[in-house]
C-alpha cells in the first residue's frame, strides 16, 4: 500500500540507554501509517505470536513496538501484555516529504537497556482503526 511503504529505517541508542527510532514511508496518510518494530534481546526462542493483529509470529522477538501518529505501545510477546507508551514519546509529521515517524523509547518499557548484540526488525502498514489503537 502506497501509504505506508517503508523507504528508510534509522535505530540508535544514547549514553541513557532510550532506543530513538526513524521510520521514513514514500509516503503517509495519518493517522493510519504504522510502524511495527520487533525488538530480539535474548538468544534463543520459540514460535509465539507477535500481536496488534499483525497475524505474523516470531522465533526471535522478545518484545514489539506498534507506533501509530502520536502514540505508541510495547508488547511483551511471551506474555502478550502490552503497556503504552508514555505521552511525547512518538511523533509523525507526513507534511510535504518528510513522511516520518519518530520515537524515543526508554530502556523502562524494553526491560532494560538494549544490548549491542539486539537485533530489530521493522515494517510498516495501515493501522485498522477496528483495533483500538490509532
Amino acid at each position: 500500500m502506497d501509504g505506508a511503504d517503508l523507504s528508510e529505517l534509522r535505530a540508535g541508542t544514547d549514553k541513557a540507554g532510550d532506543l530513538w527510532l526513524l521510520a521514513r514511508t514514500t509516503t503517509m496518510t495519518t493517522p493510519t501509517t504504522a510502524l511495527l518494530v520487533l525488538l530480539d534481546t535474548t538468544s534463543g526462542g520459540q514460535p509465539r505470536p507477535v500481536g496488534f493483529g499483525s497475524g505474523i509470529n516470531s522465533t526471535r522477538a522478545e518484545e514489539a513496538l506498534l507506533l501509530i501518529g502520536n502514540r505508541g505501545w510495547v508488547e511483551d510477546i511471551a506474555s502478550g501484555a502490552v503497556t503504552e507508551l508514555p505521552a511525547g514519546s512518538v511523533a509523525t509529521n507526513p507534511g510535504s516529504y518528510v513522511n516520518a515517524i519518530e520515537a524515543r523509547i526508554g530502556p523502562a518499557a524494553t526491560g532494560g537497556r538494549l544490548s549491542q548484540d539486539a537485533a530489530i526488525a521493522a515494517a510498516t502498514g495501515v493501522a485498522d482503526p477496528r483495533a483500538g489503537r490509532s
